[in-house]
């Protein structure tokens, strides 16, 4: 027999008193069929019935909110350390405020039938014809008064929950082993949803491109072998083969939840974005490789050899990659603000750095013909170095062009004012 039909549940509704025991059986029920939705129906059927007072159904309907957490936190079980969080949040929200209106249920009850119609009939007939609105206005009050209360203690919860569950330090190595973000498995089944969650994975990428091409200037314009930035027992080239190897493996974690979510149903908007992310991360990768086979041998071959480049040729080639780094930045605010007007940008800027690239071989080969010493003994190394930053900032225009055809062309964007997060 269906639970919201069987005997025993109706006549367990039908004998309620106290509130707490309403609390704890709405929650039960709510729990157990996994529905508020439906709990709520049934409390409405019994109210028609003329059977259940308003006194008795706001408990019930206070339950049925707390009982609707565990759909949440069964979800959350297998899932990402962020999605623990948010059931955790959603448990607690729900809980306290549950506790917030426990005390107040006569007066909640005086306050909702005031604001809700009334009849001329009396008796079992009044009560039956208005409780049930009254019942569902109480649903409605009470989750928008919920809303309205919490609203600005956000951050304040936000930070109790990452007390309760706090980032954990990265797995044996502080952080140096690759690992999986924002990908949930659970989530393939709802394209919408995997597809931000690819997003927020790219974001991480991207970051870790930041890093990698802010890094591999150091040892041609530097005479120290300089500690990597965020992990001081990693020389700095070591640092460079961590994030390669972790951009290595993102990529191909991200290229298979793609095409798990592939396979899913998707709408012709959906079907672009991911065969587009696709091929974002693989021009991501490729960039990456381009710093970890061709640059980072360079600079190890330039930190071993005796010759330096000069101080203008050392100008420009620091001039050159902050462009490069400019352009990966922005598509790090893209992909953490999904701001299409940097998108833009990048290609707009991309035959402006061209055009700068030009100029700065041209002039190294007037110091190469002036026979400047320094300028020929570093000449073939300057020009692959000039070359693995223009093949990176193709990758990026390359990136950008894709990212051009699938996302919206109208949107909102609202220029930061913070200062300029190019370079976060």
């Amino acid at each position: 027999i269906p639970l919201r039909t069987h005997d025993v549940f109706i006549d367990l509704l039908l004998k309620l008193e106290n509130p707490l025991i309403g609390i704890l059986i709405g929650a039960i029920f709510t729990a157990l069929i996994q529905s508020s939705s439906a709990f709520t129906g049934i409390i409405i059927v019994l109210a028609v019935q003329g059977v259940l007072t308003l006194e008795a159904g706001i408990p019930l309907i206070f339950g049925a909110n707390v009982g609707t957490c565990v759909t949440a936190g069964l979800a959350s079980i297998n899932a990402s350390r962020d999605a623990k969080r948010v059931a955790l949040a959603h448990v607690g929200y729900k809980i306290l405020g549950v506790l917030l209106f426990l005390f107040w249920i006569p007066y909640f009850a005086d306050l909702v039938r005031w604001i809700s119609p009334s009849s001329d009939l009396t008796d079992v007939g009044k009560l039956a014809a208005e409780t049930p609105r009254q019942i569902a206005n109480a649903h409605t009050i009470f989750n928008i008064s919920l809303a309205f209360i919490f609203l600005p203690f956000t951050n304040q919860f936000s930070k109790l929950i990452y007390k309760i569950l706090p980032v954990r330090e990265e797995i044996v190595d502080k952080g140096l082993e690759p690992r999986v973000f924002h990908l949930d498995e659970g989530m393939i089944e709802t394209p919408a949803i995997a597809i931000e969650l690819v997003m927020a994975e790219i974001s991480t990428i991207t970051r870790l491109l930041r890093r990698m091409l802010s890094a591999i200037i150091v040892p041609f314009t530097e005479d120290m072998d300089k500690k990597d930035i965020s992990h001081n027992n990693l020389s700095l080239i070591e640092g460079i083969h961590m994030r390669e190897e972790k951009i290595d493996f993102l990529e191909e974690k991200v290229s298979d939840y793609l095409v798990l979510v592939s396979r899913q149903t998707l709408s012709d908007e959906q079907a672009k974005e991911v065969f587009g992310f696709m091929s974002v991360v693989n021009d991501m990768e490729s960039i990456g490789d381009i710093v970890e086979d061709r640059l980072l041998p360079l600079a190890q071959s330039y930190l071993s050899s005796k010759n330096e480049f000069s101080e203008e040729g050392k100008n420009e080639l620091v001039d050159y990659h902050l462009m490069v780094i400019k352009q990966v930045s922005r598509l790090g605010v893209f992909f953490s603000k999904f701001k299409r007007k940097r998108i833009a940008k990048i290609i707009k800027k991309d035959l402006k750095y061209a055009e700068m690239e030009r100029q700065f071989r041209k002039m190294h080969m007037k110091r190469v013909q002036k026979e400047k010493q320094e300028s020929v003994a570093t000449h073939d190394m300057h020009m692959e170095v000039m070359d693995m930053l223009r093949q990176i900032n193709g990758y990026i225009s390359s990136i950008a062009r894709t990212l051009m055809t699938i996302i919206p062309e109208k949107e909102v964007e609202i220029e930061p004012t913070n200062g300029n997060t190019e370079e976060s």
